[in-house]
């Protein structure tokens, strides 16, 4: 059976999400920026787990970031506009396809969210090593990375599966 393709009005919530969601990734670009012209030629281009940086490149690496993030950022948004093509954990129909298409729509953007800051945070790690603000960040950093990204998807999720 082929899911029913309805338009999800944004509520309120919904618009200023999206809406923090472009300044968030306005601010990355102007925080790479701000980084690149206060960085050495040579940067952290990787991290062990510990969060030491084992491997350095030059300081244009810094943009890899904020491209990689912005086109994540443009394909989840136009991803979102097809909510019939995603996979749910429930049936789809007619009576439930609103409710649950408004529930995955929001997880496309709690993700666009979560991958802003998962790389914003790997930004600044790599500045404050890069100018030796901080030599390490600690142990702690993936697993917290790792939060932010699947966190929104269990609860998603669940409530996806609730919402039946």
């Amino acid at each position: 059976m082929d899911k029913p393709k309805i338009e999800i009005q944004l509520t309120a919530s919904d618009k200023i999400i999206e809406v923090t969601g472009y300044v968030m990734l306005a601010a990355m670009w102007c925080l790479v920026v701000y980084f690149y012209n206060n960085s050495p030629d040579t940067v952290p281009i990787h991290f062990n787990l510990a969060g030491e940086a084992d491997g350095y490149g030059s300081r244009k690496t810094m943009f890899i970031t904020p491209v990689l993030c912005t086109f994540i950022f443009f394909v989840l948004t136009q991803v979102s506009k097809f909510p019939e093509t995603f996979n749910y954990p429930v049936t789809i129909t007619p009576e439930n396809a609103k409710t649950q298409y408004t529930i995955a729509t929001r997880l496309m953007r709690s993700m666009k969210i979560a991958v802003i800051i998962v790389f914003g945070i790997t930004d600044v790690h790599t500045y404050f090593t890069a100018t030796e603000t901080s030599a390490t960040i600690g142990g702690w950093l993936l697993p917290v990375l790792l939060a932010f990204v699947f966190i929104p998807m269990v609860y998603y999720y669940v409530k996806s599966l609730n919402a039946e």
